[in-house]
């Protein structure tokens, strides 16, 4: 701080626009007939010669729910004596599946001697075997042979994107099956699920 004030801060340099910088790189880049991977690596040489640092957002922890919340919660499912939602809901807590995984599993994917669930194209398009406790085993294996009995087909409604809160109301229950018609055919890949 001089004597008669704040030191004033440097004026900054006029920027060319970000267009008219775009068209002076690209003919600069032309003749190298860049594809987008060459591209990004030139960019990120790029920001580390300028000192440009990227600019992350603060990673959001998720909200658990406390305890009682779940106990709650898991009572109003009980009282309501829908075997499907508490099976459901079991399904989701002892496996850690997501739901969009669970919507989609088929009866065919529960192995029940090995007390395990195969996840077809999940997360990343990824397939991977979850296990379940044995003590589950019975309870599953008495839904899977209800939703047998009833003929399930599909396990989410209409081909519609699987959500937390529709998740109880389409996953796991026994949809009738119904004829294709010209008008309403069933969407792909509904065959059997569980």
């Amino acid at each position: 701080m001089s004597e008669t004030g704040p030191t004033p801060l440097p004026a900054r340099a006029a920027r060319t626009p970000a267009r008219q910088k775009a068209r002076q790189l690209a003919r600069a880049l032309r003749g190298e007939r860049p594809d987008y991977p060459y591209l990004k690596e030139v960019f990120r040489h790029l920001r580390a010669e300028l000192g440009v640092a990227v600019a992350r957002p603060p990673e959001r922890l998720p909200v658990v729910p406390t305890e009682d919340g779940i106990r709650r919660f898991y009572e109003a499912v009980w009282r309501g004596r829908r075997m499907g939602d508490v099976v459901l809901i079991k399904t989701l807590l002892y496996t850690g599946v997501r739901v969009s995984e669970l919507v989609a599993l088929r009866l065919e994917a529960v192995d029940l001697d090995r007390c395990q669930l195969r996840v077809t194209a999940g997360k990343g398009g990824k397939d991977r075997v979850v296990p379940f406790p044995a003590a589950f085993k019975e309870t599953l294996a008495l839904h899977a042979a209800g939703m047998t009995r009833r003929g399930a087909t599909c396990s989410s409604r209409a081909g519609s994107a699987p959500t937390a809160t529709g998740a109880s109301a389409s996953s796991w229950r026994a949809t009738p099956k119904r004829p294709a018609t010209p008008s309403r055919s069933r969407p792909t890949g509904c065959a059997t699920s569980c």
